[in-house]
């Protein structure tokens, strides 16, 4: 036996807190050491520095970082980069085998499947609960035989949740550190609005089901609203002025049609940049142009008071004044004096 190990079995530690690193000849306590269940005492020989030294990792980040060939782990023949397939988490950004190797494998698996001598899995023991369960209990890997996990969902998700639970504060500062560069906070917040576009519905019917039944997601919702509205009053403020002055038009829609639905048999949705293109930048009432320094407003032709409906076919684009001179009549019923127009436009201004 080696003199290294000499001094280690000679003298053991008597102290159950600490124990002596094969590699470094030094006692250290046992939160240094790596756990392992197949050893007497629960930890490896080895402590965390030393076995840090002899893993695939240190290995791996003292290869070159550049490189132009590689040997296959099946023919053993240096091939060039190109002739492997990518992989991100592999030895210089390749698998293992080469593409040759990597497709004969495939060959021959779908043969054995073609010819039924492979025994399609079903079933499955979890590492964790120790239970028979159908593969469908377990959730995909890419690393493993099987494609499956080692544990079962249920199991799984138990103990993330406890890893989570006793790391929260780790996680969290780490999480926060990550969420302050640019591109992941821009990355983020374009994939949470994309998801919330596209599961609105649900995210609103679950909403709408806590407030009805739960008392106390009611009382963190209004108490969540409340302290926002104190902390960001200004800037939500400043927010909804600056979207309501680039979407005039929408803005106008939403008072027209909540105006309307109290009035009007038929209600639609007007979409009003459709009927100011419609209207070629004229009156309908005078017949005249609108010009720039004109102030524009949008007139039911058969007026809400008589039951016309609230439609775009119904819509049309006028001066202001002119639809003051209209109020609730018909076109046909004024007269030409009040369908003159705006007053600095000469009377020969008319679109023919």
């Amino acid at each position: 036996m080696l003199k290294l190990y000499h001094t280690a079995l000679q003298q053991p530690s008597q102290n159950t807190s600490t124990k002596f690193c094969l590699q470094c000849q030094t006692e250290k306590p046992l939160n240094q050491f790596y756990t392992e269940k197949s050893s007497k005492d629960g930890y490896r020989n080895h402590c965390k520095k030393c076995f840090m030294l002899r893993s695939k990792k240190v290995i791996a980040i003292q290869l070159p970082l550049f490189a132009f060939s590689k040997i296959c782990s099946k023919c053993g023949i240096e091939k060039p980069l190109d002739q492997f397939y990518p992989q991100p988490n592999g030895l210089f950004g390749c698998r293992a085998n080469c593409k040759q190797c990597g497709n004969k494998r495939t060959r021959e698996r779908q043969l054995e499947i073609a010819s039924g001598e492979v025994i399609q899995v079903t079933s499955k023991v979890c590492s964790s609960c120790k239970q028979e369960k159908a593969m469908s209990e377990f959730g995909n890997s890419r690393v493993t035989p099987d494609r499956h996990t080692a544990r079962c969902k249920k199991c799984l998700n138990k103990y993330n949740r406890h890893y989570y639970d006793t790391h929260r504060t780790q996680l969290n500062a780490y999480h926060r550190a990550w969420s302050t560069i640019p591109e992941v906070h821009e990355r983020r917040r374009d994939y949470g609005r994309m998801y919330d576009r596209t599961h609105y519905p649900e995210k609103l019917a679950k909403r709408r089901h806590l407030r009805a039944t739960d008392p106390a997601y009611r009382e963190h919702e209004s108490q969540w609203h409340a302290e926002r509205l104190v902390l960001k009053r200004d800037e939500m403020l400043a927010t909804q002025r600056r979207w309501r002055k680039e979407n005039a038009l929408r803005v106008r829609e939403y008072g027209r049609r909540h105006h309307a639905q109290r009035r009007s048999p038929r209600v639609d949705k007007i979409n009003y940049v459709r009927v100011l293109q419609q209207n070629d930048g004229y009156c309908y009432i005078c017949a005249k142009h609108i010009l720039p320094h004109h102030k524009i407003e949008f007139d039911h032709i058969i007026p809400l008071d008589r039951h016309g409906p609230h439609i775009e076919s119904n819509i049309a684009v006028t001066h202001a004044c002119c639809n003051r001179r209209k109020y609730n009549k018909l076109l046909s019923e004024m007269t030409a004096h009040q369908r003159r127009g705006p007053d600095d436009l000469p009377p020969n201004t008319q679109v023919q």
